[in-house]
């Protein structure tokens, strides 16, 4: 290289130094050109596959008593109507709730879907396509 041609280089590298910044202009060349600015060769991180969760399913006299919303049953216009079901996960202890229901329940005073065992209002009655009775 030429001096003329250093010192263009030279202020192409210090006008992109000042735009982005110093940390952000060497990432950006270590990306690029696979070099540390220590001379080293960078080494790619790659991310390991994570395995699926697997829930264990819960006994049924310790699950939440939360009812939650379950399989669609009916489509009526826009409108979608599910069957009732009970909440999946398990109860934590000295309540029949699990956390998110009892929280729910503290903060709202009821649960929004009501218990599994209770009547429904006309609201959930409307929601779960079933009676009130």
């Amino acid at each position: 290289m030429s001096s003329e041609q250093n010192t263009i280089a030279q202020v192409l590298v210090e006008s992109a130094v000042k735009v982005v910044g110093k940390r952000e202009f060497l990432k950006t060349v270590e990306t690029m050109f696979g070099v540390s600015k220590s001379g080293g060769a960078v080494k790619s991180k790659e991310k390991k596959p994570r395995k699926p969760r697997t829930l264990k399913p819960v006994p049924e006299d310790n699950r939440c008593c939360a009812r939650v919303k379950g399989d669609v049953s009916a489509v009526v216009g826009k409108r979608h109507l599910f069957e009732s079901a009970r909440c999946t996960r398990g109860c934590v202890a000295s309540s029949d709730l699990c956390a998110i229901h009892r929280n729910q329940s503290e903060k709202f005073g009821a649960l929004p879907d009501g218990r599994i065992g209770e009547t429904l209002t006309n609201d959930q009655a409307e929601r779960y396509c079933e009676s009130t009775a």
